[in-house]
């Protein structure tokens, strides 16, 4: 099986600290060690004023099915401070985790849309996916991440971090 392609996105609290936690947790519903992709500061985009968010892509090769990789990465954010309930739509978190893509796999199910509905429209998850796996086709489609990154009309700014 080929590798899934998940974010992560934060800006509240000590993100370099949640990224680490997160990758760890990760871990347990992977069947591969995975491909982590730079960490990447971006401009929030939609939700109220608020600090840059950090992004970054990880991959693996999956233990579950798409829908019970959804509740674990629903129990990894909970474990790191989310409350979906609480919080504002594109607002600030601690912890966003997301299917971007799914080996070989188009769904338009109501509980998870793959690919991810907004993948080919967001410059700060397609930079960091770009730089792991830029030849990646992306499912449904008949080009690459690096394609769709150069032809992404996101205009907000994306900016790789030092290690």
């Amino acid at each position: 099986m080929a590798y899934a392609w998940f974010s992560l996105g934060g800006n509240v609290g000590d993100v370099d600290e949640t990224f680490a936690s997160a990758r760890r947790a990760l871990r347990d519903l992977a069947v591969t060690p995975p491909r982590v992709s730079p960490m990447y500061a971006s401009q929030p985009v939609g939700g109220p004023d608020q600090p840059p968010f950090i992004n970054q892509v990880v991959g693996f090769r999956p233990r579950f099915s798409p829908h019970a990789t959804l509740r674990g990465l629903w129990h990894i954010e909970r474990d790191h401070g989310r409350s979906r309930a609480t919080e504002v739509r594109w607002g600030p978190r601690t912890l966003d985790l997301d299917i971007l893509i799914w080996p070989e796999t188009v769904s338009a199910d109501p509980e998870l849309t793959l690919p991810h509905p907004r993948l080919l429209a967001r410059r700060f998850v397609l930079t960091p996916l770009a730089t792991v796996a830029p030849d990646l086709v992306v499912p449904g489609t008949e080009r690459t991440v690096a394609q769709w990154l150069a032809d992404c009309p996101d205009t907000h700014w994306v900016k790789r971090l030092d290690p």
